[in-house]
């Protein structure tokens, strides 16, 4: 079972942070039409990743590689002191920490983001095996944004989503669902330190039951 997923950033100038509540309002009416179109067009990334991940056999042995949270012979979780404050799995030694197969799905991924022809707005695509974050391209995201804003996505590689108590929910949802699940706004988990205009994003995910 894979989860493919993808964020979209709701990027506010600093002009629009020092806004009244009023002001803040109003806005988000105006834009409430260009976020859904946004949302729309950054579902078809996440379904053309989605059927590559079905057809490549570099992805069809990761679920047996990282197993159920919690059972014997899956994936251990890393101590605390590691994690970040996460629920992050040890990949050390699986196909998510492969240098090559990494290097293969940044090409593919780079490719998808790049014809999707939405800088700045699709700013992650992600592949979640079992729930677990396994590949996310960019993995430090500086093309998105202006200098020095930043989006790192290196602490949530091995972040179990179904282990993590704010992200669980939405996981789960995605399991059970034959469609595309969308949460947020959400804080993004990997983003405490960012700028208030990278952090918040909306985050997409459709389920891959074949694998």
């Amino acid at each position: 079972l894979f989860a493919i997923g993808l964020y979209v950033v709701l990027s506010l100038a600093h002009e629009q942070e020092q806004a009244s509540r009023d002001e803040a309002r109003d806005l988000a009416t105006r834009t409430a039409s260009w976020f859904s179109d946004a949302l729309d067009r950054a579902l078809l990334p996440v379904f053309a990743l989605s059927r590559l991940v079905e057809q490549l056999d570099m992805f069809a042995t990761i679920p047996e590689e990282i197993g159920a949270a919690f059972h014997t012979g899956s994936l251990p979780f890393l101590p605390p002191e590691e994690a970040g404050g996460f629920m992050r799995r040890n990949m050390t030694g699986t196909s998510c920490s492969d240098a090559e197969k990494i290097e293969r799905f940044n090409n593919i991924a780079a490719t998808i983001k790049r014809g999707a022809k939405m800088e700045g707005i699709l700013v992650n695509l992600q592949v979640a095996p079992l729930a677990v974050v396994c590949y996310a391209y960019p993995l430090v995201n500086t093309e998105d944004f202006e200098p020095p804003k930043v989006l790192n996505s290196t602490e949530i590689i091995g972040l179990d989503n179904l282990a993590e108590s704010k992200r669980s929910a939405s996981a789960k949802e995605t399991i059970q669902s034959d469609g595309v699940v969308i949460a947020g706004p959400l804080t993004l988990r990997q983003c405490t330190d960012c700028d208030p205009t990278v952090k918040t994003a909306f985050i997409a995910w459709v389920t891959i039951d074949s694998l």
